[in-house]
């Protein structure tokens, strides 16, 4: 039986379990952020005193490669058979899951 309506399985590995919600999802975030389908202008990358420094368009590419390194890391974590990752690609995990949870609340359009 499991806690509330979710079966164990799913509480057991709960971070795949998110990951495979979340990838998808993530996906089609990013390509609605590349093809200007969102309305938010990531001024978040680079902080207040630095947001006249930067065009739109490099705010926005700044975003797509947060959510590209994102992507990855979701990718790399749930794919059992790839587990032997160089230096690089171990870094871009972690920095991908570091700016998952970093950047959370800037999931939106």
């Amino acid at each position: 039986m499991g806690f509330g309506f979710f079966p164990d399985y799913q509480v057991w590995d709960l971070k795949s379990e998110m990951m495979r919600f979340c990838l998808p999802r993530l996906k089609k975030f990013r390509n609605m952020v590349a093809e200007g389908q969102t309305v938010a202008i990531p001024d978040w990358m680079v902080g207040e005193e630095l947001v006249h420094d930067f065009t739109e368009e490099e705010l926005k590419s700044l975003w797509i490669s947060t959510l590209d390194d994102m992507i990855f890391a979701f990718g790399a974590e749930l794919n059992p058979g790839n587990k032997l990752f160089s230096p690089e690609e171990k870094e871009r995990i972690n920095q991908g899951l570091v700016s998952f949870g970093k950047h959370y609340i800037h999931l939106w359009d």
